[in-house]
């Protein structure tokens, strides 16, 4: 598994636990290092290295200690320690950033089998050899249903195992998919603004894992730490994101900005959000009538009718003749799952699977999985209609 000796820490209020897991490191030859609650753990762990963490999670603020660790030490699998009575906190510590658990009391066996497989399931963070491909998730109307239909693609995608699921707000807006997917996380794209240094290890650690496996990239759930960040961060952001996933699914927002501009730009399939109502349409013809004017543009484009079915609203078939455009999919309208599940904070493909609302979900998956066309033009091409639209202002202003 390695050439050099298991570097092994433990954080736990309980001194015994800590010599349990000494004794059998014993004759494997690990090293281990136990930390109390009477230290600063963090501060200890960033000063050398370790393979694995077990955090005990009789630790007071346990899940957040799991929170902090998963972002400041991104590469380190961490384990959680359990005992029957904090068994209900598993799940948040799994949330928090836990890739397995062991039980104490420890069964030898199963505490090497669990090493042995969280080892064995941790590379080191590389860079894809094939980039990653941009979904983008665009509507110039707002309330049409973006952040939802993000949120469960992107769970729906990773419930195909085809690779790894980011999910990534690209907007100055507050955090809808925190809500939906009842994330908190603890650093958002507020924080990378001041960060002068881009790399993998770094965008790595501001990643927040959900229990599906998608992890999402948030916009901040307060207005306070709202900032905005230079073009040029944006397209060092979603270069790398590419680089850490096989899919990069991009939530944007109902405003034309430089943000908007770039992640267009950039993707290999855009989602045209539209909905039964002349407003929504309108904005989709809009959108969609630059979109095919610009040749540059590399990315398929897929209409897609939200809360298809509403009392009054357009049939499929007049929103397809009027965009002159076939719908990829159309999303059937189910107020009761959507409201379930928001105020749950679980997407609907997991909290209710067979509904007619996730299967449609599934069959646009199926969509996306396509392979490209092969034939892509270099996303260096610029476009200069849609910037005209999405970013001359903004270019303008960094100019002065």
């Amino acid at each position: 598994m390695q050439n050099r000796p298991l570097q092994l820490a433990i954080i736990t209020a309980q001194p015994y636990r800590g010599e349990v897991i000494e004794y059998m490191a014993v004759g494997k030859g690990w090293h281990v290092l136990t930390l109390g609650v009477q230290v600063s753990p963090v501060e200890a762990l960033q000063k050398q290295p370790m393979d694995l963490i077990l955090i005990d999670l009789e630790v007071p603020n346990a899940v957040d200690l799991f929170r902090e660790l998963a972002s400041s030490l991104p590469k380190v699998p961490l384990l959680a320690l359990v005992t029957p009575e904090y068994l209900p906190e598993l799940q948040d510590a799994r949330l928090a950033g836990a890739v397995d658990f062991v039980a104490f009391p420890i069964n030898h066996q199963h505490f090497q089998a669990t090493l042995d497989r969280v080892l064995h399931a941790q590379p080191a963070v590389i860079a894809n050899a094939k980039p990653g491909r941009i979904i983008v998730i665009s509507s110039l109307k707002g309330g049409i249903g973006r952040s939802t239909l993000a949120a469960n693609l992107a769970v729906a995608l990773r419930q195909r195992q085809q690779g790894d699921v980011i999910l990534a707000e690209a907007h100055y807006g507050l955090s809808h998919l925190s809500l939906l997917l009842n994330l908190h996380p603890r650093h958002t794209l507020a924080n990378l603004a001041t960060e002068a240094n881009l790399d993998l290890d770094l965008l790595q650690g501001f990643l927040q894992p959900h229990s599906s496996g998608v992890r999402l990239l948030a916009a901040p759930s307060e207005l306070a730490p709202i900032v905005e960040m230079e073009r040029e961060t944006w397209q060092q952001i979603l270069v790398l994101l590419t680089q850490l996933a096989a899919y990069v699914i991009i939530d944007t927002a109902a405003t034309t900005d430089a943000i908007l501009s770039e992640v267009l730009i950039r993707a290999d399939e855009i989602l045209l959000v539209t909905g039964p109502e002349i407003a929504s349409l309108y904005s989709t013809q809009a959108l969609l009538a630059l979109l095919r004017a610009e040749k540059a543009i590399h990315a398929r484009l897929h209409v897609v009718l939200n809360q298809a079915g509403i009392s009054g609203g357009l049939s499929p078939t007049t929103i397809e003749k009027h965009l002159g455009e076939k719908l990829s999919a159309s999303i059937p309208t189910d107020p009761p799952v959507a409201t379930y599940a928001l105020n749950r904070g679980v997407p609907f493909v997991l909290s209710h699977a067979r509904a007619p609302i996730s299967q449609s979900l599934h069959r646009l998956v199926d969509q996306v999985l396509v392979d490209s066309p092969s034939a892509i033009k270099s996303v260096t091409q610029r476009l200069p209609a849609l910037r005209n639209l999405l970013g001359q202002r903004r270019q303008a202003a960094g100019n002065v």
